[in-house]
C-alpha cells in the first residue's frame, strides 16, 4: 500500500487529486490506523475555517442544510447551482459530499472549507533561564514547565482549540495536563515530541551532539522533524529514552533510570558511570561558568550525586576519584590531567 503524505491528504480533502491518486488515498483511508492519522489533518484544516459562514448559524445547522442539498441532488451527476453564496457555497457542498459524510462514518471530524481564511495574530510569550539558573512556570492550559540553565522556550498566549504547541532550545521538564482532544507538542530544531498528558524531560541544546527525550510517566511520541512524516511518531514509555544523533539523523531507543535525567528539577544532578565530558558540560550549565576539560580526560567516568555543594567541593570530590587537577579563576574552571 502506498505511503500517503500530509500534502496528499490536503489535496484530497480539497478535491485536487487525479483519479489514480484519489484511489490510492481512499484505499489508504480504509485502514483504521490511517484514518486516525487523517483526523489530525482534518482537525487542523477545520481550525482554519471562520465560524461566520452564515450569520447566526452553527456547525449543526450548516450540516443540516448540506444534507438537504445532497439529498435533493442524489440522482444527479453534479450538485445544484442554486446556492445562496455562489462559488463558496458550491465548494462547501462539494467538500461535504466527498469528505464530511465519509469521514463521519469512520469517526473523523467535520470539515468545511473556503478559498482563504483571514490570519489571526496570536501573541507569543518567551521564557528564558540564564546559565546557572533554573525556573518554573505554568502554561495557559495549566501544564507546568521547569526550565534548566541556558534554556529558552516560547508558546502562544492562548493555545488554540486543536493543539498546544511550544518551541524549546535547551532543556526543560514538562508535567502536562491531560487533554485527549489537544495534543501537546514540543518543537526542537531537529525533533518533535507529542503527548496528551504525561511528564517527561527534553534536552535539546543547540551545541550538543544529541537530543534526548526521557519519559517519567505516561506515553511520549517522538519523531524526526524534517525526515519523518507528520504523524510518524514512535511512542516510548516510562524509564525509556529516545536519543536523536544529529550527525547521523538517527533515533535510538534505550532503557534508562529516568531520575538520572529528571532529578535536576528537585535541585539534584545524578551521574552514574557518566563520561567526564558530559559531566563537565552539565556542571558548566548548572553553575553558570565555563569549564575547560583536558581532552585526555574526556572518556573518564564518574558516579556521584550533586545537591547543594559548591563547584569547588564537587571538583575536589572528582579529584579523589580521577587523577586530575583543577583551578577556578575569573569566573571559569580548568580541569587537567594530573602529571
Amino acid at each position: 500500500m502506498a505511503n500517503i503524505t500530509e500534502d496528499q491528504l490536503v489535496r484530497y480533502f480539497k478535491d485536487e487529486c487525479d483519479s489514480f491518486e484519489k484511489l490510492q488515498i481512499e484505499e489508504w483511508l480504509a485502514d483504521s490506523e490511517n484514518a486516525k492519522k487523517a483526523e489530525f489533518v482534518l482537525q487542523r484544516l477545520w481550525s482554519d475555517i471562520p465560524r461566520d459562514l452564515e450569520a447566526g448559524s452553527d456547525l449543526h445547522s450548516v450540516l443540516i442544510k448540506i444534507h438537504e442539498q445532497i439529498e435533493e441532488s442524489s440522482d444527479r451527476s453534479e450538485f445544484p447551482v442554486h446556492q445562496p453564496s455562489g462559488s463558496a457555497w458550491r465548494q462547501l457542498l462539494r467538500i461535504a459530499a466527498i469528505i464530511i459524510i465519509p469521514i463521519m462514518s469512520i469517526g473523523g471530524y467535520y470539515l468545511l472549507s473556503q478559498e482563504q481564511a483571514a490570519p489571526v495574530e496570536i501573541a507569543m510569550i518567551e521564557k528564558a533561564s540564564n546559565p546557572g539558573q533554573r525556573s518554573r512556570f505554568t502554561l495557559p492550559d495549566g501544564s507546568k514547565i521547569w526550565l534548566s540553565g541556558q534554556s529558552q522556550i516560547s508558546f502562544p498566549e492562548t493555545f488554540d482549540a486543536n493543539s498546544r504547541e511550544i518551541n524549546l532550545k535547551g532543556e526543560a521538564f514538562f508535567d502536562v495536563v491531560k487533554d485527549p482532544d489537544r495534543p501537546f507538542i514540543v518543537h526542537t530544531r531537529d525533533v518533535d515530541v507529542k503527548v496528551f498528558g504525561t511528564s517527561f524531560n527534553v534536552s535539546a541544546y543547540p551545541d550538543d551532539k544529541f537530543i534526548q527525550t526521557t519519559v517519567a510517566t505516561g506515553l511520549v511520541g517522538v519523531k524526526r522533524r524534517e525526515t519523518d512524516s507528520p504523524e510518524d511518531f514512535t511512542f516510548i514509555k516510562p524509564d525509556q529514552q529516545m536519543t536523536f544523533t544529529k550527525s547521523e539523523d538517527k533515533l535510538e531507543l534505550s532503557q534508562v533510570d529516568n531520575e538520572l535525567y529528571t532529578s535536576w528539577i528537585n535541585g539534584e544532578l545524578k551521574f552514574r558511570n557518566a563520561r567526564l565530558d558530559i559531566v563537565t558540560k552539565k556542571l558548566s550549565r548548572w553553575y553558570g561558568l565555563d569549564i575547560e576539560l583536558d581532552p585526555a580526560l574526556t572518556s573518564s567516568r564518574l558516579t556521584f550525586t550533586l545537591k547543594n555543594e559548591s563547584l569547588q567541593k564537587i571538583l575536589t570530590h572528582m579529584k579523589s576519584i580521577i587523577d586530575l587537577d583543577f583551578e577556578i579563576a575569573d569566573g571559569a574552571a580548568k580541569i587537567s590531567k594530573n602529571e
